[in-house]
């Protein structure tokens, strides 16, 4: 069994001690009662706290996913395709604000030292992602987008999404667990991540439809990304007809990216496959949580 993310993964985000601390609450629990501040090596205004259950940051952040079933996310966990399908909406319609660094931060305001936000367009069976997980889909009207969670976004970013500002010049096709997907034989799940790229870069006007890579500095580059994206839908979509990538500019997104197109038909077939695997995989989430309460 594959562990793509961990708690000590999302602990270790809220602080430069985020995981120790995390450590040393769980320890706090084990003890029932019996904590000392000597003991946990923590001060006892510290321990006067979490006394009156007051959690540190870290455990909150964990927690809130912990309670969705999101960590620890495994290969065999019933969210992981609903990880997958977000992660396949932010990919090229979402981004995820971090500050510009790959140290994290202090702490500010009691604030996770890395926060991100996500933003998408696309609010394709979101309500019932809501429902299922017990999330709040923040609507901002002024751009039209939903808002998520830092703590979901924490989660995708482990997944490897990258942060805003660096997607345009991100030096992979696509994150990481994709292919760790592929090597657990989850093609049904790559699937979904690459539908939904379809699904939220769908052309307004003709009968053809585009599926962009991430931007690069060169043609070359543009075009060496964008022949692994149509090679892993070529190897996931074996049965549809999609006409090989070229390579355009485009200076806001790179200054090039590369985009292959669907005709219509498969398109729609695509579409069709997409919804029916999300929908599937909502059901199993819903199957889950009911075992777990029977």
């Amino acid at each position: 069994m594959k562990t793509f993310v961990s708690e000590e993964d999302i602990a270790k985000h809220y602080a430069q001690d985020g995981a120790r601390r995390y450590e040393l609450y769980r320890q706090f629990q084990r003890m029932n009662g019996e904590a000392t501040p000597k003991r946990l090596g923590i001060s006892p205004f510290t321990l006067r706290r979490w006394r009156q259950g007051r959690k540190p940051k870290c455990v909150q952040g964990v927690d809130f996913l912990m309670e969705r079933g999101l960590v620890p996310l495994h290969s065999d966990s019933s969210t992981l395709g609903i990880a997958t399908y977000v992660a396949g909406l932010n990919w090229h319609s979402g981004m995820i604000s971090a500050p510009n660094t790959a140290q994290p931060l202090p702490p500010r305001k009691r604030q996770p030292a890395y926060v991100p936000q996500f933003y998408f367009s696309e609010p394709l069976h979101l309500d019932e992602i809501e429902q299922v997980l017990d999330l709040k889909l923040k609507h901002v009207k002024k751009h039209k987008r939903y808002e998520l969670s830092s703590k979901i976004t924490l989660l995708l970013s482990r997944l490897g999404l990258p942060k805003n500002g660096r997607k345009a010049t991100c030096d992979f096709a696509y994150p990481k667990f994709i292919d760790e997907l592929l090597e657990q034989g989850d093609t049904a799940r790559v699937a979904l991540f690459l539908g939904t790229q379809a699904l939220t870069l769908a052309d307004d006007h003709g009968a053809s439809y585009a599926i962009k890579n991430v931007g690069k500095e060169s043609i070359a580059a543009a075009l060496a990304t964008g022949d692994a994206v149509y090679q892993l839908y070529r190897k996931v979509f074996p049965e549809l007809y999609i006409l090989t990538p070229a390579a355009y500019q485009n200076q806001r997104q790179g200054p090039y990216v590369t985009a292959m197109r669907l005709p219509h038909d498969e398109y729609q077939m695509l579409v069709e496959k997409t919804h029916a695997q999300i929908r599937k995989e909502i059901e199993e989430v819903r199957r889950s949580r009911e075992l777990q309460v029977g």
